[in-house]
């Protein structure tokens, strides 16, 4: 019974960092800007960098993997920090 339960829990490690894999290909391989969507078309550039900034964007692809998977757990329900 515990080797079933070890090798269920271990199968379920495996199968998240998969999914959280191809989540991540296909957000890094649509060449669209989160930053520009949520400004518009129309915006500045000072507001997409300011977007860019508050979501996360301009920071390099292990710095929002590891901000992301980190603050999943660690903000409120506004979003903010804890």
């Amino acid at each position: 019974m515990l080797g079933y339960l070890v090798r269920r829990l271990l199968w379920a490690m495996v199968l998240l960092v998969a999914v959280t894999v191809v989540t991540y290909i296909i957000f890094f391989t649509i060449p669209s800007d989160p930053a520009r969507l949520a400004c518009g078309q129309r915006a500045s550039q000072r507001c997409v960098r300011e977007a860019a900034h508050f979501i996360g964007t301009d920071k390099p692809v292990y710095v929002q993997t590891s901000r992301s998977s980190t603050g999943s757990w660690c903000t409120t329900r506004s979003g903010d920090r804890l």
